[in-house]
């Protein structure tokens, strides 16, 4: 029997279209240009602390629902103006990177696999990705998301103001690659085990630098990108599993060891994951509350480097029990993926936030 020399093992490939022919099949508007652009420059003053608002990078832990999604960018955008305090993003994350993936409940993000049930379409789940940011931007809410794989996040990354590498990524030299030439700031998270702090310090020296690298073009080709450097960058605190790590003395210690290295010492703390966890690791969406509060205490106190935070929510609080076999028995408002407060409790803490940063302009 003959062996293949490449492919041995693919028994299907499928063209999609390339991160241009997106861009035309699901345009952006100029208003949504106008709100991308004045909001990456935004995001850029707050980092280096020209802005004195707090960023707020809030929305559900993944998207899977559009009616769900959209429902709660009205949300936002109906208290945007009363919090004066505040920059809101919304989170949008159309991927979700899974360390197994096994069935439906490793699903891996709505621009992968819209439908839910393993059948991975992706030209479908990038073009519903793109049709949803852009109803959030015509209501004049800015994205904030997750980069997991660059040829996805190209057909996408005309639509963010600013994006982040995720805790599994974090030490992966192609994400700082890629976030070095990235048209808008960066964040980087450190690991799941909270010993990659020197890491993010790293990756944020790198992505500072110009770099070279081959990754996919515009029209679909591979080529070769060479970069400028991102100094528009940050550092997220996300808790541990050996606990929480979003008090004074980690985000201090943070701000100080980023700083060493002449970056900006901006620090995130993502109230989520292992900042809302019991002792036996299990999330608790509640606990965001606890976290929550904490920051705002930092930041009333003069905290200066604490310039942005994330939120996980949704328009009900909690998740499914049991993930569903496909998108379609799915519940739009409630999570698929982690825990999020509902709706009642974002607004509560979303307003003590705006109290505490008033104070930066009293």
């Amino acid at each position: 029997m003959k062996k293949k020399l490449v492919n041995a093992r693919i028994q299907r490939t499928e063209r999609i279209h390339s991160p241009r022919q997106f861009r035309k099949l699901v345009p952006i508007s100029k208003d949504g240009q106008r709100v991308v652009l004045e909001t990456r420059e935004t995001m850029s003053k707050i980092i280096h602390g020209t802005d004195k608002r707090l960023a707020v990078m809030v929305g559900p832990c993944s998207i899977h629902s559009k009616e769900g999604t959209i429902k709660f960018a009205q949300l936002l955008s109906g208290h945007q103006k009363k919090m004066p305090n505040l920059s809101i993003f919304m989170r949008a994350c159309f991927e979700k990177p899974r360390s197994v993936i096994e069935g439906p409940h490793h699903w891996r993000g709505l621009a992968v696999d819209p439908l839910g049930d393993g059948t991975s379409d992706v030209d479908q789940g990038i073009r519903l990705s793109r049709e949803i940011a852009v109803e959030i931007l015509s209501l004049g809410i800015p994205l904030a998301g997750e980069f997991l794989r660059s040829d996805v996040f190209n057909c996408l990354a005309d639509l963010f103001s600013c994006a982040w590498i995720g805790a599994r990524n974090s030490g992966h030299q192609g994400h700082w690659e890629v976030a070095s030439g990235l048209s808008m700031p960066v964040g980087v998270k450190h690991d799941n085990n909270g010993g990659g702090l020197l890491t993010v310090q790293n990756a944020l020296v790198s992505i500072k630098q110009a770099m070279a690298f081959q990754a996919q073009l515009d029209n679909g080709c591979s080529g070769m990108y060479e970069t400028t450097g991102n100094s528009d960058t940050f550092g997220i605190l996300r808790g541990t599993s050996a606990g929480p790590n979003y008090t004074q003395f980690h985000t201090r210690n943070f701000h100080q060891l980023l700083s060493q290295k002449g970056l900006s010492g901006a620090v995130c703390v993502d109230l989520s994951h292992g900042n809302a966890s019991h002792p036996d690791g299990k999330k608790d969406c509640i606990l965001q509350m606890v976290s929550g509060a904490d920051v705002a205490r930092q930041v009333k106190q003069g905290d200066g480097h604490i310039r942005a935070l994330m939120i996980e929510a949704s328009m009900k609080g909690g998740k499914h029990e049991k993930h569903p076999r496909s998108i379609a028995e799915a519940d739009p408002l409630l999570s698929l993926t982690d825990p999020c407060l509902g709706p009642r409790d974002t607004i509560k803490l979303l307003k003590i936030l705006d109290r505490a940063a008033a104070s930066r302009f009293s």
